[in-house]
């Protein structure tokens, strides 16, 4: 849709719908769609949607983009300030993720563990709530 006419507005509608469902590949490709179009925050916000839903490529998204990277040119700007320790933990959350991926691992525990600027990070104690559940 996203090449027909007028198809990209309902493209990224469907898509939103589906990540913000749970869908993690629709979140991620979501957030790189509006990463391309320079909506660097909502992008951000797609990338801890598909995240918690399990991906772990937007989980290294935000781990790089995290270290501030500076060049608009470079596939992970997300024009975010450099947080040495929010890229350390979403780097834990990817590693988590791809260690448990044949087991669909998800971080419903996300927003705790690595919130959003401009929310501190709190303390965490490295594990996840998934592993908890299980």
């Amino acid at each position: 849709l996203g090449r027909v006419k007028g198809g990209a507005g309902v493209m990224e509608e469907m898509l939103h719908c589906a990540a913000y469902q749970g869908h993690a590949q629709s979140a991620r490709e979501l957030a790189a769609y509006l990463r391309t179009g320079k909506k660097y925050k909502d992008a951000v916000d797609a990338y801890q949607q598909a995240t918690s839903s399990g991906n772990t490529i937007s989980a290294r998204m935000l781990s790089e983009a995290f270290k501030g990277v500076s060049s608009p040119d470079s596939l992970f700007y997300m024009d975010l300030e450099a947080d040495e320790e929010r890229s350390k933990r979403y780097e834990a959350i990817h590693n988590f993720l791809k260690s448990n991926e044949a087991q669909r691992a998800k971080v419903s525990d996300l927003d705790i563990i690595a919130p959003l600027p401009p929310t501190k990070l709190p303390a965490w104690d490295g594990t996840f709530q998934w592993q908890k559940e299980r």
